[in-house]
């Protein structure tokens, strides 16, 4: 694996722009002096063919339409997602097919910041690629990312870029510098990973915002991510159109209460996941394998504060009391749907007897009714015969 050649022009810079209306080169980070015009490239040989993988994007793209800083025009200043929370909608298209041998998709987030919620309604794929061996080496269209904002912006001009996802389903060691260069387009930017294959219960989502890690031991800060709140909503219009389509659906498993029953025993076993996940975690400190983190520490110890003193007497009693009521409540319940049964059981069998005895009446009319039409017959035959014995 070689760097590009060094030439008085990176091999994948883009287009030239007029004298008179190209920007100011900015400062070049990999130390190949092209300013903003670099984008650091690699080759790698793969089916003897030379493929050229974007490492580094050392400034913004090219202009469009006369912007020179694209990023800005694209995405003013948005509220900082520190203590925000990512929203996401249940009809929100994301692409997550792979196209070739790649591990997973990358694509960009549309939507809007009302207050510090984050909506995000639409999303589309980018090209991607990266190197298996070398975390450094990736590569990500911005071309294509430009072109189809701006279509999507044609469209609807409300959504703008507010971050990007990828189908993870974990974070990857090249996720912070894909993330400053979507800065580029979005100041505050936000990462959404998605499980296309979840095991665990719960969303398949999660959210992140990158943030400046400040070291105890004194050493230079180092960003990484901080995890946001995400869920999954919808619009006033989107609920009513699935009400709207649920009317049609007769089930009696789609009710409120079978719905929380489900909800609850979902969230139970997902608490007990996460129980798992933080004792595996205290196990694997304890063992020095892995380091301490005062802020997990801190966060635990929070937690256990939290929980009740269960040895107290006065816990007890509030506890014996909460269960003597909710037991009551279940024997009443009990009680009542007994008396449903049996009023049930009543009216069936008056039911039966009472269509037993509408059948009965009905043979008994129909053997009358037979027994006259005999009747009626052997009086013709007799009447006949008479007259034929008058002929004679």
């Amino acid at each position: 694996m070689g760097s590009a050649g060094s030439s008085s022009r990176c091999p994948r810079a883009p287009r030239a722009l007029p004298r008179d209306t190209a920007p100011r080169p900015a400062p070049c980070h990999c130390g190949t002096g092209f300013g903003s015009q670099c984008t650091r490239a690699a080759f790698f040989n793969v089916n003897q063919r030379s493929v050229a993988i974007q490492a580094a994007l050392c400034a913004g793209p090219p202009a469009l339409g006369g912007l020179h800083d694209w990023g800005a025009a694209a995405a003013p200043l948005l509220p900082s997602p520190r203590g925000a929370r990512c929203r996401g909608s249940p009809l929100s298209p994301f692409r997550i097919g792979k196209v070739g041998n790649q591990k997973r998709v990358v694509g960009v987030l549309l939507g809007s910041w009302q207050k510090k919620i984050l909506d995000v309604s639409n999303s589309f794929a980018v090209p991607f690629d990266e190197d298996d061996k070398d975390d450094t080496v990736w590569f990500l269209d911005h071309d294509y990312l430009e072109n189809m904002y701006g279509m999507f912006k044609k469209v609807n001009a409300r959504e703008r870029i507010v971050g990007w996802y990828h189908t993870g389903p974990k974070l990857h060691k090249n996720d912070i510098a894909i993330n400053e260069l979507m800065k580029r387009y979005c100041p505050n930017s936000v990462l959404v990973i998605i499980d296309v294959k979840p095991k665990d219960l719960g969303l398949p989502t999660e959210a992140y915002i990158s943030v400046e890690e400040v070291h105890d031991d004194g050493t230079p800060t180092s960003k990484t991510f901080e995890h946001v709140t995400s869920e999954i909503g919808a619009e006033e219009a989107e609920e009513v159109g699935v009400e709207h389509l649920l009317r049609d659906i007769k089930d009696t498993t789609v009710g409120t209460l079978s719905q929380r029953i489900t909800n609850q025993v979902h969230g139970l076993k997902g608490l007990n996941s996460k129980l798992l996940d933080i004792r595996s975690y205290l196990e694997k400190v304890a063992m020095g394998k892995l380091p301490i983190n005062h802020q997990i520490i801190y966060h635990l110890q929070d937690v256990f504060n939290l929980l009740p003193d269960v040895n107290l007497q006065e816990f007890v009693k509030a506890f014996y009391l909460k269960t003597n009521d909710q037991m009551v409540v279940v024997y009443l319940a009990s009680l009542i749907r007994s008396v449903v049964a049996l009023h049930n059981l009543i009216n069936n069998k008056i039911a039966n007897r009472d269509a037993e005895k509408k059948e009965g009446q009905e043979k008994e009319e129909s053997k009358k009714e037979r027994k006259d039409e005999k009747e009626k017959d052997k009086e013709k035959s007799d009447v006949k015969k008479e007259e034929k014995k008058d002929k004679k």
